[in-house]
């Protein structure tokens, strides 16, 4: 029986949750408008061993869209009397910017209750009211706490040019938000108000307010809720710093890439001589990748190298006897190490991932082969691979000093939460940004659309309310999007060229204008002249993505390539089907402080608990 006894003791001590039994706070208003206060919280934490407690606190408000530092120093810390451990720290919380006070001893254990005095000054203790009233609108106990708190009393002690005669006063009590009260207020004196609630529940709290003419005390609400130019120029640091990294990227596009893209150019008929596709699609737009598989097929069977049959949609190439003696070294290479590294049978089997990765690992050697090509040859000036290296080496050493400055700025504005979450989203929209610029098909340009706008909903809806659209220019989103945008756009126009390389770019460009607009009557004349015109002119059709309109005139005229043997209608899944087999397959299947008239619309506030 007495052993039941002593385990019934323990299990109600256990049921013996924390709390506060005594909270009383001292708010000192002096005449310039700064505030001292003591709190004096009295925490019961029961029979469960504690270090002691945390105490938050925000020390910004809300201003016209910046935060606003209203200046917390002058910090002393005591328990039950005596001098006690304690360490300072910055966070951001539901609440906004906070002060974290974190009380007690590591090494030691509390149960049972104790009392602590939290003494601290306040720069900046004035918010406006209204066009002709300032306030001391102080939340003197915060909404975060998460342990019941009683016998709530709140002393305020006004300076001479203040008093019971030119003030109004009003108290919120409640969750945050709440505009009723159950407080009561006593005037003690002409100069002294005292306020007091007998309970709050956990997340529930008090702010007071005294309400005067503007003017009055030597600081102006207004001016401390709005942003200063000195505000402006240090939230808005990152963006000179942007136009300097802007600046770096066009004197190095200037240099390194060619100027040559908006001239005009004539219609040309053939392709330029002693080129193969792949060349000719690295001079086109200094990129050689998988892409640009299917056209370089199409140019093996044309030329001879291999013949394609197709039915009921399964395609087969087969491998010519045809000596590959004249074939350049990346036709070579595509030919006897994709497509036929074992035997003469190669079987177009879409979405295999294992024949796309073999593809892509081909592809690398090739364009090691054209980069190598394109300076031999005298097409370009620089090794686009090296120069993308370099240039991407320098954009990084440029761009993270450009981060680290915009996030820097944004937490100094804006606070940690707010810009962590906006960083994290720039990273969604540049992933979707990157797939725009680099994807050939519409579907997956849309794909990097809604992936880029999906997390610029969420701003929208999450921040925009708040921050408005001028306070998303304090944030780094804008910052990193346009800073990587240009880079990405910088990356792929990279490869300056040679006039020989000018000449044939503009003899492409040419091609392409005329492929877009011929007509039939034109082809038949090409034809008239060479029956092989629309064959030799295929792969430079797939290169310029204006394959439908070059296999139109094969239906049209009821003709069929001599390398092709299949239904002619279904020629244009082949080309899908060289397309997809080289792409990799998919595996994925409250606010801040100071804004109005309510429970915890004041400076101060926060909360707390144990630890």
């Amino acid at each position: 029986m007495k052993r039941l006894l002593l385990f019934l003791l323990f299990f109600l001590s256990l049921l013996h949750g924390e709390e506060i039994t005594n909270y009383h706070v001292r708010i000192d208003v002096a005449q310039s408008g700064k505030l001292r206060i003591a709190e004096q919280i009295t925490y019961d934490f029961g029979q469960t061993p504690r270090h002691g407690i945390y105490r938050d606190i925000p020390h910004t408000v809300k201003t016209d869209f910046l935060p606003k530092d209203i200046g917390l120093h002058d910090f002393e810390i005591s328990m039950d009397g005596h001098e006690v451990p304690w360490e300072k720290s910055y966070l951001s919380t539901d609440a906004g910017d906070t002060i974290r006070l974190k009380i007690g001893d590591p090494n030691r254990t509390l149960t049972g209750t104790h009392t602590y005095l939290i003494r601290y000054r306040v720069k900046k203790g004035v918010l406006p009211h209204d066009d002709r009233h300032d306030a001391i609108r102080w939340n003197a106990v915060g909404t975060g706490w998460r342990v019941p708190i009683s016998h709530i009393i709140v002393n305020l002690f006004l300076p001479p040019s203040l008093s019971k005669n030119n003030v109004r006063t009003a108290t919120y009590t409640g969750r945050y938000g709440t505009t009723g009260t159950t407080a009561t207020t006593v005037w003690m004196s002409s100069h002294h108000l005292q306020f007091s609630v007998p309970k709050l529940a956990p997340h529930e709290g008090l702010t007071v307010e005294v309400i005067y003419p503007a003017g009055t005390l030597a600081q102006s609400g207004l001016e401390n809720v709005t942003t200063s130019f000195s505000d402006y120029a240090a939230g808005l640091l990152q963006w000179p710093a942007l136009g300097a990294f802007l600046l770096y990227l066009y004197n190095f596009y200037r240099r390194h890439a060619a100027p040559h893209r908006n001239r005009s150019v004539a219609p040309m008929y053939t392709p330029p001589r002693g080129l193969d596709v792949l060349q000719s699609g690295l001079i086109l737009d200094n990129v050689a990748d998988t892409t640009d598989f299917p056209a370089a097929v199409l140019e093996l069977a044309q030329k001879g190298y291999l013949d394609i049959f197709r039915k009921e949609q399964l395609t087969t190439f087969q491998k010519t006897n045809k000596s590959t003696g004249d074939l350049s070294e990346d036709e070579g290479y595509l030919l006897e190490h994709i497509l036929f590294p074992n035997d003469n049978i190669f079987v177009l089997t879409p979405d295999n991932p294992s024949i796309a990765e073999t593809i892509r690992e081909g592809f690398t050697t090739i364009n090691k082969m054209l980069y190598n090509w394109s300076v031999k040859a005298g097409y370009m000036k620089e090794n686009p691979e090296k120069l993308r290296k370099t240039f991407l080496l320098k954009s990084l050493l440029f761009g993270i000093p450009l981060i680290a400055l915009s996030i820097i700025t944004s937490i100094t504005t804006l606070g940690t939460a707010t810009t962590l979450t906006l960083a994290m989203i720039s990273i969604f929209v540049i992933a979707g940004l990157f797939i725009i610029l680099t994807s050939q098909g519409l579907f997956r340009k849309i794909f990097g659309a809604v992936f880029a706008a999906l997390p610029l909903f969420t701003v929208g809806e999450a921040f925009l309310p708040e921050l408005g659209w001028k306070g998303l220019l304090f944030t780094p989103l804008p910052v990193i999007s346009l800073g990587v945008l240009f880079v990405l756009l910088t990356y792929r126009h990279l490869g300056p060229l040679t006039p020989k390389g000018t000449h044939t770019y503009l003899h492409l460009k040419g091609l392409e204008e005329f492929i877009k607009r011929v007509k039939e009557d034109e082809i038949r004349r090409r034809l008239e002249e060479d029956p092989l015109y629309l064959d030799k002119l295929l792969p430079y059709a797939l290169l310029f993505g204006l394959n439908k309109h070059w296999l139109s005139f094969y239906h049209t005229l009821g003709l069929t390539p001599a390398w092709y043997y299949g239904d002619m209608e279904d020629f244009d899944n082949l080309y899908h089907d060289l397309h997809s087999v080289s792409t990799p397959v998919s595996t994925d299947t409250g606010g801040m402080s100071g804004g109005g008239s309510f429970t915890g619309g004041g400076g101060g506030g926060g909360g707390g608990g144990s630890w």
